[in-house]
């Protein structure tokens, strides 16, 4: 049985948009606070199981407060002030409040038992990658990924979807890429995730009772996006049968407790939605694959948002054009950005523009998707615009789709290493350093090159060194001896290796020492040991100054 220790309780017990009564309130911190400090580690049936057992003693023993509604009662223990202190609106927990944390609670035991019996502990998700099978095999051979021998690959590789389609003209190809992800999948080197194209891609394979396929394969723009799909696998062919089978295999998300990964969107309240429809892969049950291309049923509203992204209605009678110049009155939002407060905030492509709309104040109906998720997501999907610096969407979200399919744009990857190693909260796990991609500029690098290049001309600009080896000696042995941020120095035990670990660094202080700029030389020092040595020591100012002092008077 997997247990969820207590470390994880402040997950399933994150805030909510709204409580209703004060005391509401007051018993989600009660049991959040109950669970946390006891340090025992529980199923989502056993917490399911306590909060029923004393929520039920609370309203048994609650007294009916004058002036609320019928479904209100008076919990003493539960009143920290206020006008409806102690009062607790017993409908919106039980339908509201419990089944949050039924969701979160079942959620996160699922996950964390995925993580500990496919022994999971590093991840490297990779982007959508439109069957450019050379920028991922790029990738993989500068991240040390062998694919002949398949050595070093201590990550599990994680694809978000979104393997197929690409313009007519490009010079990608399909079967490489396929064949190289699914080998990468069968070996259990990765895993894959169903992204829109695929999913569009079995709509044009399927049909439907009446013989119809369920993607329009007579409209233009379907066939367009799908064209260079079709002509490198063979329409309709064997081949073309062999991957909309495998295609329909994939999981419509991965959940490895820390982490999530989906193409799209992550919505607690949908994932439990689509629960019933799928096998326990996460992949589409097969009898459900109709009911995904039928405008009318809930699942294909379900697979709209989460692998295409949520869509809010605009306000009555407002309308705006996409860039194909269609008229929209509902409009794809950035689900990730809790903190919005206009349609402009919240919206993702051309209706940032439309400033009649942009600004007017989102209604709280429309916020459905704006509460952050409490547990970091993984997305492909939203086509950003490349960057020499990638940066997570948000405090959870990290989007790794930056336009690959372009011949210009890299495949961005993303590492997550030890993911149980967090304290406070798996947000910690989100980090702007975690980005990989070809040519990728690296800050640390950046800093330290400019400042060996800084160093380097502050010498440069001293004299030549012509003093004698007894004055190169003297100096080696203060650095040794008195700066030695490495700390190899022993008085007492000292090994002879290392009496010329500093040597590199003599002459340059020699120069500087006869360039007789004391503040100089002390930056020299404090520069080489912060960012070319890479030590940092309490008080290292004072040191450098001090040995720098020394140094000047010889």
């Amino acid at each position: 049985m997997t247990l969820i220790h207590s470390k994880y309780i402040p997950i399933i017990f994150s805030r909510l948009k709204h409580y209703s009564l004060r005391g509401n309130g007051a018993l989600w911190r009660e049991l959040r606070k109950e669970f946390t400090e006891s340090n025992q580690s529980y199923s989502a049936e056993q917490i399911l199981a306590h909060i029923d057992n004393k929520v039920t003693n609370l309203i048994a023993q609650a007294k009916k407060p004058g002036g609320w509604t019928s479904e209100s009662v008076y919990v003493e223990e539960l009143n920290q002030g206020g006008m409806s202190g102690g009062v607790l609106d017993v409908n919106y927990w039980n339908s509201y409040m419990r089944p949050t944390i039924e969701i979160r609670a079942r959620q996160l035991e699922q996950g964390l038992r995925f993580k500990t019996e496919n022994k999971i502990t590093d991840l490297f998700f990779i982007g959508d990658i439109h069957a450019q099978s050379g920028k991922l095999l790029a990738l993989l051979d500068e991240q040390g990924f062998d694919l002949e021998t398949q050595e070093n690959a201590y990550h599990k590789i994680v694809f978000l979807g979104d393997l197929i389609d690409n313009h007519t003209a490009s010079e990608t190809d399909h079967l490489t890429l396929l064949n190289t992800v699914k080998r990468l999948v069968t070996d259990g080197k990765a895993l894959c995730l169903l992204g829109n194209h695929e999913f569009n891609a079995i709509g044009w394979y399927l049909k439907n009772d009446k013989g119809e396929h369920y993607r329009d394969r007579n409209k233009a723009s379907n066939l367009k996006q799908h064209q260079h799909f079709l002509q490198q696998i063979g329409e309709d062919s064997e081949q073309h049968k062999d991957w909309i089978e495998w295609f329909m295999s994939l999981p419509l998300y991965l959940n490895f407790g820390d982490v999530r990964a989906i193409h799209a969107c992550w919505h607690d309240e949908d994932i439990d939605c689509l629960e019933k429809y799928l096998n326990p892969d996460h992949s589409l049950k097969v009898e459900h694959w109709p009911d995904a291309f039928n405008p009318n049923h809930e699942l294909f509203r379900l697979i709209e948002t989460l692998l295409k992204g949520p869509e809010i209605a605009l306000p009555d009678g407002l309308t705006f054009k996409d860039k194909s110049g269609t008229t929209r009155t509902d409009m794809r939002i950035a689900w990730w950005n809790h903190r919005s407060r206009t349609y402009g905030d919240l919206a993702i492509g051309a209706l940032q523009k439309n400033e009649s709309i942009a600004n007017i104040f989102i209604n709280s109906e429309n916020c459905k998707y704006k509460l952050p998720p409490v547990i970091p997501v993984m997305v492909g999907h939203y086509t950003l615009l490349p960057t020499d610096f990638p940066e997570p969407m948000s405090d959870s979200v990290v989007c790794l789709d930056y336009n690959a399919a372009k011949d210009d744009n890299p495949l961005v990857g993303y590492f997550m290493s030890d993911i149980d190693n967090w304290e406070e909260s798996p947000a910690e796990l989100i980090n702007k350093e975690n980005f990989a991609f070809i040519e990728q500029l690296s800050p640390n690098t950046m800093i330290v090159d400019g400042i060996n290049d800084t160093l380097n001309i502050m010498v440069e600009k001293t004299p030549l060194f012509e003093g004698n080896e007894e004055f190169l000696e003297t100096v080696s042995s203060i650095l040794l001896k008195q700066w030695d941020p490495i700390g190899v120095y022993d008085q007492d035990n000292f090994d002879d290796a290392f009496e010329h670990e500093y040597h590199m660094y003599v002459e340059p202080v020699a120069r500087l020492i006869l360039a007789g700029d004391i503040n100089q030389l002390t930056a020299y020092l404090f520069l080489t040991e912060q960012y070319l040595i890479g030590m940092e020591r309490e008080e290292a100012e004072y040191d450098c100054a001090k040995v720098a002092s020394c140094l000047m008077g010889i």
